[in-house]
């Protein structure tokens, strides 16, 4: 397991079991914002708990949690992880996999089959513009090139110019834009 990375009184670390509930919380937050951006999927609430838990038993999953501490317990160092609920809380995560690049397209790499695909990443309101999401980012990016990958893949929502603009930043750029319709007749369940 990589060592937690913390500033600010945040720690960015890798999801534990632990983290299941606050994580699966933020899930659903993401998710009702993100209809605010055009999302036409909806969530299904019941499957998000399952669904995160067991990415976390996959080898093929990164999840990384960012989670906020008291002030009284960041100055206690190595003994924040015995931190209360009350003391620490999670206000960020980022989930991201290793994929097989599909047969019909070349590998970036030969030796290296797979690609690395960003799931989501969310941030509290109250911690946008911090640098936080870049320091998640950065965790999974570090993560994948521990394990060869070198190339990695993601979405962002086209009502979502903030993200759009994060993600450039990043050094990520447009390639291709999914597009979705819904069939008529089809009833809205």
């Amino acid at each position: 397991m990589k060592a937690d990375r913390q500033t600010d009184g945040i720690h960015v670390r890798e999801m534990k079991e632990s983290d299941l509930a606050a994580a699966g919380s933020l899930y659903k937050r993401m998710y009702e914002e993100q209809r605010s951006f055009g999302m036409t999927m909806e969530l299904n609430p019941g499957e998000v708990d399952g669904l995160l838990q067991a990415q976390l038993k996959s080898k093929l999953y990164v999840l990384y949690v960012a989670e906020a501490v008291s002030d009284t317990e960041a100055g206690a160092g190595a003994a924040a992880d015995n931190g209360t609920e009350d003391e620490r809380r999670l206000v960020g995560f980022g989930f991201g996999s290793m994929i097989r690049t599909p047969k019909k397209y070349k590998p970036f790499d030969e030796e290296m089959p797979f690609i690395g695909f960003i799931h989501d990443v969310y941030v509290e309101p109250e911690f946008r513009g911090s640098g936080l999401a870049r320091r998640i980012v950065e965790a999974l990016e570090r993560d994948f090139a521990e394990q060869g990958i070198g190339y990695v893949e993601l979405h962002v929502l086209s009502g979502n110019p903030r993200g759009k603009r994060f993600w450039e930043a990043g050094g990520y750029r447009d390639v291709l834009q999914a597009m979705y319709k819904k069939l008529p007749g089809k009833s809205e369940s």
